[in-house]
């Protein structure tokens, strides 16, 4: 049937002859890209249901007949399957048990109304709302686990069940003395319930006794946790750097670092462990288990610590999976540093949006680079670097990259250790939590001279939709490139820091970086302040610039008498404007005015050194560099100095190499919007087609 064609494994059914799965094992340098076409091909042939490439870090399996990837209540499968489970694919490519969470929006559902509940019995907002909401998860996902064995540890009176059925005092009662008895089995984990009603707890076990969580493959207390905090965001700013790590991305990370029994993996800010429990996972399933290596994932794999009470999920988490809670402490990172530990991997979401004084008891305080810096400081000295497998993949707001206060940091990391890879995130990954551009950095022991060239990618599509939504998109993404094809040289950008700032921003739209001298803005521009007083019969015109579209306009016009700031400055055609408020959707935003406005002190204006740079260019690379000033920042609103600004770096090439780029953009986009009015015309004639041949 194949020929010479020989599938490195096929597995049969059971007492038959008939193939189940191909699977092809490729090594770790080809791409699993095509790896996987390869056994779709065997899998044809041989009439298997099911197709399945995998590298020993990254697996990838489709369903045979629909060739689409595996979903398992509504998650990709990225493991080898059980015989068990892989016959439950052989119509489709998807499988949902039939008591499991239809979907993301149905645990939302269950979230706000749980949210509601524990308001009403006058809980604060946010974190202690949601604490009391994952014990009550955490009980229910440990009786699961308890009857999947068959077997229980737990006695009658600590059972779901048994909880289940009461009501009232009773439950209260109940439930209580349940949180005593697993605060004394698992120490440090629980404390006493602040729950003083029956009614929320009536409701969050009727809910969660309609659903099984056992099989979910999804962090159910992280996404608990991203709501609840995320709600509380939005009302106030939380001092603590709180973000949630989309699961994606935890996995990509996890997949690039490649954690092996034995290493020590440490998350200094583990938050509910997302981080941790997936390098548990993925240790777990490529381990061969015996009693000295479970015994070694158990204790000696995973650390972590936050200050937060939070990290009590992550412990739970950690119980879950088949224990490694101890290593997880509620500390300052900053203080468990002093320790002096030492560990294999460090991998964390570096929490942005900390102040100097919130790490005012650290050594590694520097104001001059601010408290992202000395997080991303803390981070590389907790490994190991004498190990020459250690790393640290950390994901950092982008002013890592760039700044001038973090210059002195990208310096050491560039020739005190090896920065392998730069991953860019799409700003939305953390939209409600920050409008900050964020990055992933992997950085490993020094090569002989450190740092030459960097390798980069972009991840623009990374499966979900850009809005506020974030729904699933079908199809190939960004991520999926990166993974299945992360040691194919043709997806990396190799580029050279540029010195002496040791930027690591890759300018995307004009690429520049490290090519031409860099100015100050200062430098190349002249400041065109025109005091202007509104009188009471007079116009003014109020301006807004769009971050989309990066053009002014008129935001109102009023009659003098009802404008309560009178001193005001003009704006006049062919003035550069620049606002220096930051919200969510105006943050460095720059245009060139098409008319005259009268603007309050959060714009200024400048006009190019025509000596030095074109209007053109310049509005170009303005588009590109004034975002970097974006911050982690909660509230939505900051201010930022004029002076920041204008002591942005912007790089100048000769006058006829300015007209050459501008004029390449220009084709560029003349180009595209051409192809999309074709596009538009032919959608058009298809429509007008169908409706006539209806």
């Amino acid at each position: 049937m194949l020929g010479r064609l020989k599938p490195d494994y096929v597995l049969y059914q059971k007492n038959s002859n008939k193939p189940l799965i191909v699977i092809e094992a490729k090594r770790s340098a080809k791409s699993i890209k095509d790896g996987l076409a390869q056994a779709l091909n065997y899998a044809k042939r041989l009439r298997a249901i099911i197709a399945i490439v995998s590298d020993g870090v990254v697996t990838r399996c489709l369903h045979v007949a629909t060739e689409k990837p595996l979903l398992r209540n509504g998650e990709e499968v990225e493991e080898l399957l059980r015989e068990q489970d892989a016959l439950r694919y052989l119509h489709d490519h998807t499988y949902r048990s039939g008591r499991q969470i239809e979907s993301q929006e149905d645990l939302i559902r269950i979230f706000k109304k749980v949210d509601a509940k524990l308001r009403r019995i006058g809980l604060q907002q946010g974190l202690p709302r949601f604490m009391e909401f994952a014990y009550v998860l955490f009980i229910k996902v440990i009786n699961e686990l308890e009857d999947e064995k068959g077997v229980t540890d737990l006695s009658s009176h600590l059972h779901w069940s048994t909880l289940a059925i009461k009501a009232g005092d009773n439950l209260l009662r109940d439930y209580r003395g349940l949180i005593e008895e697993f605060g004394k089995m698992y120490p440090g984990v629980f404390a006493e319930t602040k729950i003083t009603s029956p009614e929320p707890l009536e409701f969050m076990i009727a809910e969660l006794s309609k659903i099984s969580l056992l099989d979910v493959d999804a962090d159910i207390k992280g996404e608990a946790f991203e709501f609840f905090i995320r709600r509380y965001s939005r009302e106030r700013r939380s001092d603590l750097g709180q973000y949630f790590t989309p699961r994606h991305i935890v996995r990509a990370m996890t997949s690039l670092v490649d954690p092996q029994l034995g290493e020590s993996i440490f998350d200094p800010f583990c938050g509910t462990g997302g981080m941790l429990t997936e390098c548990y996972k993925h240790i777990q399933r490529r381990m061969d288990k015996t009693e000295n290596s479970l015994r070694t994932l158990r204790n000696k794999t995973v650390y972590g610590s936050d200050i937060a009470d939070v990290a009590t999920i992550s412990k739970m988490n950690m119980i879950i999976l088949g224990d490694g809670h101890a290593n997880i402490q509620k500390t300052s990172a900053f203080d468990r540093l002093s320790s002096g530990e030492k560990f294999d991997i460090v991998m964390t979401n570096v929490p942005f949006g900390l102040k100097p004084e919130d790490i005012a008891n650290s050594r590694l305080r520097a104001e001059s680079e601010g408290a992202n810096a000395a997080c991303v400081r803390l981070c590389l000295e907790s490994v190991d670097w004498s190990r020459p497998n250690a790393r640290a993949c950390l994901i950092v707001p982008e002013d890592i990259l760039n700044s001038r206060e973090a210059q002195s940091l990208r310096k050491d990391i560039l020739n005190k250790h090896y920065l392998d890879k730069i991953i860019s995130l799409p700003r939305p990954l953390f939209r409600g939590y920050t409008t900050a551009k964020t990055n992933i950095l992997l950085i490993r022991p020094k090569l002989r001279k450190g740092t030459s060239s960097v390798s980069f990618f972009a991840i623009e599509n990374d499966g979900f939709t850009q809005d506020t939504r974030r729904s699933r998109l079908p199809g190939r993404n960004d991520v999926d490139r990166l993974l299945e094809e992360r040691n194919d040289k043709k997806l990396w950008r190799e580029f050279q820091p540029a010195d002496p700032s040791y930027n690591l921003q890759l300018l995307e739209e004009i690429k520049i970086a490290g090519r031409f001298p860099m100015h100050r803005l200062k430098d190349i521009v002249e400041l065109r302040d025109r005091p202007v007083r509104i009188t009471d019969d007079m116009e003014c015109r109020d301006p807004t610039i769009s971050t989309e579209h990066n053009r002014i306009s008129l935001r109102k016009s009023s009659l003098g008498s009802n404008v309560r700031v009178k001193n005001r400055f003009r704006i006049l055609p062919g003035d550069f404007a620049v606002s220096t408020l930051h919200t969510q959707n105006c943050n460095g935003a720059v245009a060139i005015s098409d008319g005259e406005y009268h603007a309050t002190k959060t714009f200024f204006t400048f006009r190019a050194r025509e000596d030095m740079v074109l209007a053109e260019y310049l509005f170009r690379v303005l588009r590109i560099v004034l975002p970097t000033l974006r911050k982690g920042d909660l509230t939505g609103r900051e201010n930022y100095k004029r002076d920041e600004i204008l002591d942005l770096e912007v790089p100048v090439p000769d006058l006829g190499e300015q007209r050459r780029l501008v004029q390449v953009l220009t084709d560029a986009q003349k180009a595209l919007a051409e192809a999309e009015a074709g596009v538009a015309a032919s959608l058009r004639q298809f429509r007008r087609s169908v409706i006539e041949e209806d």
